[in-house]
Formats: structure tokens, sequence, C-alpha cells
């Protein structure tokens, strides 16, 4: 009993760093770009593109700093705290499941621009951003506590049988049509892609106890990935402001495009 429990203990602590590695990928990232977002979104017209990625940008910084601290605070796993526990429990994967919804939007407009806003292509993306909108809103209802005692803080695990409706999430319009790879920054594609594919073998293989410990650096790759492929096409369409520099191909809008859009 005893080694089991050892390796259980080792086996959450792993899982622990292993999310906080993501979520401190998240932070860093951030960091790292916070000047190019002061210059090119803070003076920006505020429009929905540029609210989504504002929502974008700060939702997964606020609900995962609150995640890392539930994780981690011993004294939430004392039997008198479990209320917080209960409380917290469907926190993360609501959090998750409305910041991929705005990822999904902003891939929306993303593609609106890219397509001149052709009905059958809107039509396709949108009903896979339903689907997965709606499959990450039966995930957050399918999870629970982990139990053993020898496990400190909040640690939140996928329900008994309830693996599909994770993998599920893992599938959407965050990896766009294939075109895209060529047009716009084939690498955070390729990256995202990568991730999504690992995310959903990982979701089938592993123990359910463990599942959500990937889903958290899926969702965190995700949204440094939208969160540069907008801010590089933000400065692209800064730097040909000017009606002298500007290409006649492209149109000024909230997102750099091959087309002007109906208006």
């Amino acid at each position: 009993m005893g080694a089991s429990l050892d390796g259980v203990f080792l086996s959450v602590n792993s899982s622990k760093y292993y999310q906080l590695a993501s979520i401190v990928m998240l932070f860093y990232d951030f960091i790292l770009t916070l000047d190019v977002e002061i210059e090119e979104i803070w003076g920006a017209t505020l429009r929905p593109a540029v609210v989504l990625f504002l929502i974008n940008r700060y939702l997964p910084l606020a609900a995962y700093s609150w995640i890392v601290a539930a994780y981690h605070q011993n004294s939430w796993s004392e039997s008198h705290a479990t209320n917080r526990c209960r409380t917290f429990l469907h926190f993360p994967t609501v959090a998750v499941v409305l910041s991929e919804c705005v990822m999904s939007a902003i891939v929306i407009y993303r593609i609106r621009a890219l397509y001149s806003g052709m009905n059958l292509i809107m039509c396709g993306i949108s009903f896979l951003a339903l689907v997965q909108c709606l499959s990450g809103a039966v995930a957050s209802a399918n999870v629970t506590l982990f139990e053993p005692e020898v496990v400190q803080g909040c640690f939140v695990v996928v329900k008994q049988n309830k693996q599909m409706w994770f993998a599920m999430c893992g599938v959407g319009p965050q990896t766009p049509l294939l075109d895209l790879f060529f047009r716009d920054g084939s690498v955070y594609f390729a990256v995202m892609s990568i991730a999504k594919i690992v995310n959903f073998v990982v979701f089938w293989t592993t123990s359910r106890n463990f599942i959500l410990v990937n889903w958290t650096f899926n969702h965190t790759i995700t949204v440094v990935m939208i969160s540069r492929i907008f801010l590089n096409l933000r400065s692209f369409n800064n730097e040909y402001a000017s009606p002298h520099n500007y290409p006649p191909s492209i149109a000024s809008i909230a997102f750099a495009t091959e087309s002007t859009l109906p208006t």
C-alpha cells in the first residue's frame, strides 16, 4: 500500500509541475510580447477583433493564477476545506472552454477576412466552432476531485469513461484550413496541430487521473500561438498604413487580408 501511495504522490506532483511549466510558458510569452501589444493594440480602435484578442490574452492569465494557487494550496486539502475544492471543481474546465470559444471566434474572423466572407466556408468553420464549444461544455461537467489524502491541494480529474468529451475538445477551428499553413505562419499552425494530436493521443492512452494535465499544455500553447498570429498580423497591417506603402492586395481591416470585405 505504501509503495502504491508513493507512486500516486510522485505522479501527481509530476503532473502539477508539468502544468506549472505550461502556465509559466504562458506568462513568459505574455511578458515577451507585452511591448508589441502596447504598441499595436492599446492605441487601436476598439473593434470586436481587438476585444477578442484582449480576452484571449487576459482571461487565461487570470484563470491560471487561481488554478495554480488551488493546485498548490495545501490547506485546501484538509477536511474543513473540502467545500473550497468543491466550489473550485468546475472552474478550470469552464475557464478553458470559454477561452477556446474566444479563440474560435478569432479564427473565424481571420478566415472571414481571407475568404471575403464566403458563406460556405463561414458556415463550415462556424459549425466546427459550435461543436467544439458544446463538447467543451459537456466536458466541463465531467470532472471530479482526486480523492486520496496523499494529494495536497485541489487536483481535478476526469470522471470515469468520460475521456471522449475531452478528446473532442482537442479538435476544432484552432487549426483551420490547410491553405492557412502557407499564408500566415506555418510554424504557428504546425505547433498547434502537433499539440492537439498529442492531446488526442494522450486522452486515449493515459490514466483518466492525469488527462487534464495535458489539456493545460494544449490550451496554453494554443493561446500563445493565437496571440502571436494576431500580433504579427497587426504589425504587418500597420507597416502598410500609409497609402504610399499599402499593397493593393491588402485591405485595411482588423486583420490583414487579401481582399476587401463586403460591408
